[in-house]
C-alpha cells in the first residue's frame, strides 16, 4: 500500500483554525508502531525510500515533506517566509495525532529534520517515544536559545564537515580529516527509557 494520506474534515478544520497548513504525508506499511521520517535540507520525503522499503513490513512508516521543500509543484500553498520551530513542531504533532492517536512514535530525523524533531520532542514529549538522529551536529539544536545562535552553530558544523571531507583527499592529512569528522559528528548517547 502506498497512499498519500489525505486527512479528515476535522483535521483540516484544526489546521485552518490554527492558521497552519497540513504537512503532506505518505503512509506505507503495517504494524502498531509508527516510524515518522523527517528529512533535512535540501531533501524531501524521497530521502527515506530505502529505509521505508526495509521497515514497512514491521512498522507503519510515515514520511513528511516539510514546507517549501517539495521538488516539483507544491501540493499546497506555503507561506513564503517559512515557519517557526514552534509552528513546525505543531504541524508535526498534528501528523502524529493523525496517524498514531494516543500512541507515541519513533521520530527518525536527518540534518535540519533533527532541529524540527528536537523541537517537536521538547514541545510534545508525550508524542515521541524515541528519536533516531542522523547527521546533525553534536548538540540538539533546541539547546540554543535563539535562532541566530542555531544558525551560527549550523554554519560552523557544516564548514567543519566540509573541511574534514577536503582533508580526506590529501594523503598526508587524511587521518586528520577522519579524526575531525568523528569529532564534529559525535552524538551524545541518550539513555533508553
Amino acid at each position: 500500500i502506498n497512499a498519500e494520506y489525505m486527512g479528515t474534515l476535522s483535521e483540516c478544520l484544526f489546521f485552518f483554525a490554527m492558521g497552519l497548513p497540513r504537512l503532506p504525508i505518505t503512509v506505507e506499511g503495517t504494524g502498531k508502531d509508527v516510524l515518522l521520517f523527517v528529512h533535512g535540507w535540501p531533501d524531501d520525503e524521497s530521502l527515506w525510500e530505502a529505509q521505508v522499503q526495509h521497515f514497512k513490513n514491521r512498522f507503519r512508516c510515515v514520511r513528511v515533506t516539510m514546507p517549501l521543500f517539495e521538488h516539483g509543484p507544491p501540493r499546497q500553498p506555503w507561506r513564503a517566509i517559512g515557519y517557526s520551530f514552534g509552528e513546525i513542531a505543531t504541524m508535526l504533532a498534528a501528523v502524529i495525532q493523525e496517524v498514531s492517536p494516543g500512541r507515541p512514535v519513533v521520530v527518525v530525523q536527518h540534518d535540519w529534520g533533527s532541529a524540527w524533531g528536537f523541537a517537536l520532542a521538547a514541545a510534545h514529549p508525550d508524542l515521541v517515544a524515541r528519536i533516531v538522529n542522523f547527521d546533525c551536529g553534536p548538540l540538539p539544536p533546541i539547546a540554543f536559545s535563539t535562532l541566530i545562535a542555531l544558525m551560527y552553530y549550523g554554519v560552523a558544523y557544516q564548514y567543519a564537515v566540509i573541511a574534514a571531507w577536503c582533508l580526506s583527499f590529501v594523503p598526508a592529512l587524511s587521518r586528520l580529516g577522519a579524526w575531525l569528522l568523528r569529532r564534529v559528528r559525535r552524538q551524545p548517547r541518550a539513555q533508553a527509557r
